[in-house]
């Protein structure tokens, strides 16, 4: 709704000794608590209209151009975020070697181990959020489910620990896998077979080695449109 008056021009006050001609106000947002109001001024006559902040946001964004650059190798989308880009990256399941640090004095234990199709979510030089899934996913309500390593939280956000992360989004996953792991976060409700305790399910794929990751002990968290809402992320 607009509404129209009569009042005074206002306009920017410059010193008169620079003899530049003043600077009219065409157009004011102010934002309050419950509305956001834009005033136009045409002459004599200024304009009133109550708007939606989105709509502010539109404007203001409508001249602006995005660009990925390139993408990382198997990203399955992209995004921009306050803390800058993100990318979600896919990661084939694997045998890996990764290692524990159980105690600070002691060299870390090493585990050769098959981990599941991974998905991680990363910033540059952040620590990246990371699921597992079972297969590429292709759509939004395709399954995640909590990756089944140490240091990691219920949504995903993985602990950096002493790891510095490098800018290069496409090298956090490797930065992720040769990172030492520590016996903390959750370690419960991480597997199926296991509930208490994650640890318990990498000893004993260490010890049957064969057997290759049992996608049916992963446990779920959730779906991919849970973590493509960029005010969820952090």
């Amino acid at each position: 709704m607009s509404k129209k008056t009569k009042e005074p021009g206002l306009e920017w006050a410059v010193p008169k000794e620079l003899k530049i001609p003043a600077d009219p106000l065409k157009l004011r947002v102010d934002f309050h608590m419950a509305a956001v109001v834009v005033y136009t001024y045409d002459r004599d006559i200024t304009t009133r209209k109550v708007v939606s902040a989105m709509d502010i946001v539109h404007a203001l964004a409508s001249e602006l151009t995005y660009t990925s650059g390139i993408l990382p190798k198997n990203t399955i989308w992209w995004a921009n975020t306050s803390e800058g880009p993100a990318y979600a990256i896919f990661e084939e399941p694997k045998v890996r070697k990764l290692a524990i640090q159980f105690e600070a004095n002691k060299s870390p234990k090493r585990y050769n181990l098959p981990v599941p199709p991974t998905l991680f979510v990363c910033t540059p030089g952040h620590a990246p959020r990371v699921f597992a899934v079972k297969h590429r996913p292709t759509k939004l309500g395709d399954t995640i489910y909590h990756a089944p390593f140490p240091n990691m939280s219920s949504n995903g956000t993985s602990c950096a620990g002493t790891n510095q992360y490098p800018t290069d989004v496409s090298k956090i996953p490797e930065s992720f896998w040769l990172s030492f792991f520590t016996a903390h976060g959750e370690l419960e409700k991480r597997s199926v077979k296991f509930p208490k305790n994650l640890i318990r399910l990498w000893e004993y794929l260490e010890d049957n080695p064969t057997l290759g990751y049992p996608l049916d002990d992963l446990v779920q968290c959730g779906k991919i449109s849970d973590i493509t809402k960029i005010s969820k992320w952090r």
